[in-house]
This record gives structure tokens, sequence and C-alpha cells, in this order.
């Protein structure tokens, strides 16, 4: 049975053990770390470290940890200094005994404010080239701790589309950096690849996919829509992402407003279900 972990996200306005006792009785197969939920933001280790804690009184498992680092920042200093701490910081991440850590590790935002205009599409070659020296340290520690390390395909990052993303983990060459698509991420800026390229193009370094839906009105971008619902139909995009030999774990992003509680729960039945159909089929 393929995974499906409860993004904390889900519940980023209320506590996470709310959170991970929601995974529990739902059915989830582990819960992902949220730095909204950190209770010492500038300490992201010993917070997840907590949040372990919290999910496994809870009965659940934390099973994503969160690498969010901005390793292609023109202050040099300020990089020098977190590329000297990186190899270590991934190595206690590990020892947490997660699944995989999910990565953000160049932020890029245009002064627009706009997605369009930000992540991959305003990135120049030395922004490349910053992350592909940090993305070396991460794998040669990530391969250490036999554990991989995603890029989440994310709006405002220079990993937002599969081609920017596979620039920095082609030019390393480490098994230890993989891809976390996520389609609805991608749904709401116009340089994305559309979910047939992306599955296609991504299919070697899939490792984690990140599921919500949404509704794009012109540049604009609705995210809240149940899973089932919205522009993405998941009941391809899953099928495809299946054939490639994808078989999960997935996490659960709802975005929208509303009961958490009954949103969460409806979006899990879907995708349980939905899995299951598409591994009947074989």
């Amino acid at each position: 049975m393929q995974k499906i972990f409860l993004h904390g996200w889900n519940y980023r306005d209320q506590p996470f053990e709310l959170a991970a006792r929601r995974a529990r009785e739902f059915g989830f197969d582990g819960i992902e770390a949220y730095p909204g939920h950190y209770s010492h933001p500038d300490d992201p280790l010993a917070s997840q470290k907590e949040l372990k804690a919290i999910a496994e009184s809870e009965g659940m498992k934390l099973a994503v940890g969160s690498l969010q680092m901005d390793t292609t920042t023109d202050d040099e200093t300020a990089r020098r200094e977190t590329l000297a701490s990186l190899g270590d910081y991934v190595a206690a991440l590990a020892e947490l005994d997660f699944d995989l850590i999910n990565g953000w590790i160049s932020p890029l935002s245009s002064p627009s404010g706009s997605y369009h205009d930000s992540g991959s599409a305003m990135a120049t070659d030395a922004h490349y080239d910053r992350a592909i020296e940090a993305s070396s340290l991460i794998a040669q520690a990530a391969e250490a701790a036999e554990i991989d390390v995603v890029f989440e395909l994310h709006m405002n990052m220079l990993h937002d589309t599969v081609r920017s993303a596979l620039r920095i983990i082609e030019a390393v060459g480490s098994p230890r950096l993989k891809v976390n698509y996520d389609p609805a991420n991608m749904h709401g800026y116009d340089h994305a690849e559309s979910p047939g390229e992306a599955v296609e193009a991504a299919a070697p370094y899939l490792a984690y996919a990140h599921l919500k839906n949404c509704r794009r009105f012109g540049r604009d971008t609705d995210y809240h829509y149940p899973l089932r619902t919205g522009d993405l139909d998941y009941s391809i995009i899953l099928r495809d992402m299946y054939k490639t030999g994808f078989r999960g774990p997935y996490g659960l992003e709802y975005s929208g407003a509303g009961d958490r509680n009954a949103q969460t729960k409806e979006d899990y039945d879907y995708l349980r279900a939905l899995l299951d159909e598409i591994e009947a089929e074989g």
C-alpha cells in the first residue's frame, strides 16, 4: 500500500498535537514537519526534535523533515556561513529517523511579488552555481546518512520547475538528491511544465509528491479547493506517476480555509480510494 503523509500545513493555525492526532485517527502513515509549528524558529533542529516527540506521543511518526536554507543569497558572508553548517545539519536531521527530508534551498522572489516573475523565471547562472555548490554538500551528507533529500517544486524557489530542479540535481549527480513534485504549486505560475510534461521529465528522480488542488483565474490562483475538485485531475496525474514506477509516498497538503478536520478526512479518503483503484488496475 502506498504511503500517505499528512503535511503539518493543513493545521497551520492549530496545535501540532491536533495535526498528529488527526493523522492517526484518519489513517495516515506519517506526518510532515511544518516550520510554522516550530517552538523555536531560530533553532529548526531542536524544534523538529520536539515535533518528533509530540508526534510519537500521539502514535504517529514524523516521517518528513524540513531543510529550509538560503544558499543563493547575494550576501556572501551569510552564504558561506550557511555552506559551513550544511553538512552537519543534514546529518543531524538524518539522525531523527525521517523517511526523507524536504528541501527549500534557494528562495528567489521578484520585486513584483508575482509567482510568474519569481524563482527560476528570474534566476541567473550565478544562482544556479551557488545552488549546485550547496547541493553538493547536501548530497555528501545525505549519502553518508543514507537518506534522500528532495527539492520541492515550489513557487518563489529556484527549483520551482522540473527543468530548474534537474539542472541542479544532474549537475551534482548524487542518487540521494531527488524531486518532490507538487502539481498545484506549479499550476500557479506560467513558466512551469504541465503535469504530463513534468511527470515524464521528473520520472527518474521522483521520490515524493505534495498533493492539493487549485484553480487559475487569469494570472491568479485560488488554492481553496478539495483534492478532487479544481483544475487538476488527479485521476490522470496519479496514473501517469504510477506508470513511471512511482509508488509514493504522498504528502496531503490542503491549503484552503474552513473545517480542516472535515477537509483533511475527505481528501485522505479520496486519495486512498484512488490509489487503491490504480494499484488494482496494475
